[in-house]
């Protein structure tokens, strides 16, 4: 299976102070947010402006200048009624340079084909520089690099722990899946698009990671004698 890099902030937690956990439960003591020091330490006010610092919708979160390699500049609310692919990645990490060039010309075949589809890049990049470099290459549009608040939002609202990861939202800002780095390694013709999860895959390196994200029954069968 290809491997993940870790984004820059997920290393900075793990060196972070392993004994300092801060999680908020809801009214009904569930969990509301399990990164609570992060969410605290980026509040705009430390003082609690963003409380209770639950799940916000996407919409919410992205709001704000995006940005195109040519320079120009849009908003969130042009992403309304559009797919949306939020992309993590960032140029020091091999596997997302790679995904990068096959995203590209997958991005061209769904917007040639009359979809409404936009990729939001959301940069793990260690400079502006490198940032630069590495948008000036693709056609879709990004958060500034210099706002890390959002950055840092966006994140969090996915809980992003390996990079490149391509989340895919339908047009109401809700997730169709987090798999999107497997549908379009697995789909160069972009025939499944938005790449809504079938019911029944058959199990391979690329997807296994799916067992990850919730419940899930594997079959296991025994190949066909020849002849039979």
């Amino acid at each position: 299976m290809t491997s993940l890099c870790p984004p820059d902030e997920a290393v900075e937690q793990v060196q972070g102070d392993q004994r300092a956990l801060l999680v908020f439960l809801d009214a009904d003591g569930e969990d509301c947010v399990r990164n609570g020091l992060l969410v605290v330490r980026d509040d705009p006010k430390v003082g609690g402006l963003e409380f209770p610092w639950g799940p916000k919708p996407f919409g919410e979160v992205v709001a704000g200048p995006l940005i195109r390699s040519s320079g120009q500049v849009s908003d969130g609310s042009a992403l309304e009624g559009s797919f949306v692919g939020v992309y993590f990645s960032a140029h020091w990490c091999p596997p997302c340079r790679s995904l990068s060039r096959v995203l590209v010309e997958s991005y061209r075949t769904v917007k040639e084909a009359g979809q409404k589809f936009e990729i939001v890049f959301v940069s793990a990049d260690r400079s502006e520089e490198s940032f630069t470099q590495y948008f000036s290459e693709m056609p879709w549009v990004a958060v500034p690099y210099a706002d890390e608040s959002r950055r840092s939002r966006l994140n969090r609202l996915y809980g992003i722990q390996g990079i490149p990861t391509l989340i895919l939202l339908d047009t109401e800002g809700k997730v169709i899946t987090r798999q999107g780095r497997v549908e379009v390694l697995n789909d160069l013709e972009c025939r499944a698009f938005p790449w809504h999860p079938r019911p029944v895959l058959e199990l391979n390196e690329s997807n296994a990671v799916q067992l990850n994200e919730g419940p899930c029954l594997v079959l296991f069968v025994d190949a066909e004698e020849e002849g039979s």
